[in-house]
């Protein structure tokens, strides 16, 4: 205990007098170096600046600070005494979402992000934005934890489940006919709803299950009895959602 008492002190006075453990460099790239760059230093706490083995030892701690400030994937690297890199890459977001009178990219694995972030202008965004945005109705379950901090945040959405909703679009050649998705529920029950774009504004309105692994067969029936999906009235709305039978009606007022 004397030894390990004499070793410590050694090592406090050798840090106060030549700043040996104190952390030299932290460079950040390549990716949103300059805007990341606050962060890097603001995140690293008090005593890991005088002991960079504590910055090492919490590293995942800390970037988790950088990720949920930055729509980045952050890796502290280790570069020699005191000396650090951190490597950061953009989210690449795979749709909008439209939620609390926000406009919101959601990643691959779930995070999200308002569109307003100048992190955004870095990003390949031009098929996302060419793609229908998705309403996350109040009726659903909140996409994230209310009490969550920071500009990007883990979202419990159906990454999967809208994946599908998308690709089958794709597949139905009505990804640039849709003007909106509306998630939300009917009884009880999860449903989405496809607004058409029409001649002036808003068109036909067709009622899904939230089931992807249904529409392909659905939309082949719609198209069937419609051919021309734009040229239906917008007064016209299509009901999917019942087993083996597809209801098509005015819509009330």
């Amino acid at each position: 205990m004397i030894l390990l008492a004499i070793a410590a002190g050694s090592l406090v006075a050798l840090e106060s007098r030549h700043k040996t453990l104190r952390i030299v460099e932290i460079e950040a790239g390549p990716a949103a170096a300059d805007l990341v760059s606050e962060t890097i230093w603001a995140g690293i706490p008090k005593i890991a600046e005088r002991f960079w083995p504590l910055l090492w030892i919490s590293r995942r701690t800390y970037e988790d600070a950088i990720e949920s400030a930055h729509p980045v994937n952050a890796n502290l690297r280790f570069k020699g005494w005191g000396k650090f890199k951190v490597e950061t890459e953009y989210l690449q977001p795979l749709f909008r979402v439209y939620w609390e009178n926000k406009n919101w990219y959601v990643s691959s694995d779930g995070r999200m992000w308002p569109d307003k972030l100048p992190e955004n202008y870095w990003m390949d965004l031009e098929q996302i934005r060419a793609r229908p945005a998705l309403a996350w109705g109040k009726d659903m379950a909140a996409p994230f934890d209310a009490a969550a901090v920071g500009e990007v945040r883990n979202s419990s959405l159906p990454v999967d489940r809208i994946s599908g909703w998308y690709d089958t679009l794709e597949f139905l050649g009505w990804n640039e006919k849709v003007r909106v998705m509306f998630a939300g529920r009917r009884d009880g029950m999860p449903v989405v709803r496809l607004v058409f774009k029409g001649p002036n504004d808003a068109g036909v309105s067709i009622l899904f299950p939230d089931s992807p692994e249904l529409w392909r067969g659905l939309g082949m029936a719609v198209k069937k009895i419609y051919p021309d999906i734009a040229k239906v009235s917008p007064d016209i709305f299509i009901d999917a959602t019942y087993k083996d039978k597809i209801i098509v009606g005015n819509k009330v007022q």
